[in-house]
């Protein structure tokens, strides 16, 4: 039976014993059931800046309810904790009824969720305990779920420089665009015959390299690509091409 899957191990002697982490099989079986289902992770945020309850921070901030917990410092806005009615100051201490006495605790729950999902908020105010219900964003701050992108979700077709242009404009290598419609590339104001140079600093020499490079910005915080091509013409341009949901 699978109980985790290991990620790391801490050993002072550089050998296979000491303490051991895994990742624990209710976020393994979460994670694969997005991949299946969706092509890519679904994270949800609950939209706070926190920090460990430690003896030290509650005694300087009076807490006397609870000795452990996620101290909430800061309240993100259009988040899910704003819009549940988290305040900073408060501690929270359980999600669902789990107990969250750690950062590690706190991560495991909100690693089972989806943006969309509803849970319970149990916290301590005043020390006083307290609970609300809240529904979990995005990244975005929305429940939209987040689907695998491919380069045919920019709205264009794209096909290799012939070798007579890249002789005649002196460049080395590239990928044209053609046949655009509605989609980012539009939105951003790229026409047909724009010859992709580089994305994000990367040079493009083929669809792959577009494709690889498109991905990688859809899995990080900015979903922007920087663009440097040309046109048949000689005209050099830069396009910044925003890749999030509306």
């Amino acid at each position: 039976e699978l109980v985790g899957i290991n990620s790391a191990i801490y050993s002072k002697t550089g050998s296979y014993s000491g303490y051991s982490l895994a990742i624990p099989t209710s976020i393994v079986k979460k994670v694969i059931s997005d991949i299946k289902e969706f092509g890519t992770v679904q994270r949800a945020m609950l939209g706070i800046s926190f920090a460990e309850l430690t003896s030290k921070l509650a005694k300087e901030k009076g807490i006397t309810a609870v000795n452990s917990g996620i101290y909430v410092a800061k309240v993100e806005e259009r988040s899910a904790a704003m819009e549940g009615g988290l305040e900073e100051g408060d501690v929270i201490i359980a999600i669902n009824g789990v107990p969250t006495r750690n950062t590690a605790e706190m991560q495991e729950q909100m690693n089972k969720f989806r943006p969309g999902d509803k849970v319970t908020v149990k916290f301590i105010r005043d020390n006083k305990e307290q609970s609300i219900t809240v529904t979990l964003r995005n990244s975005e701050g929305n429940t939209k779920l987040t689907k695998a992108g491919s380069v045919t979700d920019l709205g264009c077709a794209f096909k290799e420089v012939p070798a007579e242009t890249l002789r005649q404009l002196e460049i080395r290598n590239g990928i044209q665009v053609a046949g655009i419609k509605s989609g980012k590339f539009k939105d951003a104001g790229i026409k047909d015959g724009f010859i992709i140079l580089d994305i994000n600093n990367e040079r493009v020499s083929s669809v792959d390299d577009i494709e690889k490079i498109y991905k990688e910005t859809m899995k990080g915080s900015d979903k922007v690509m920087f663009i440097t091509g040309i046109y048949p013409t000689g005209k050099k341009v830069y396009y910044a091409v925003d890749l999030s949901e509306e």
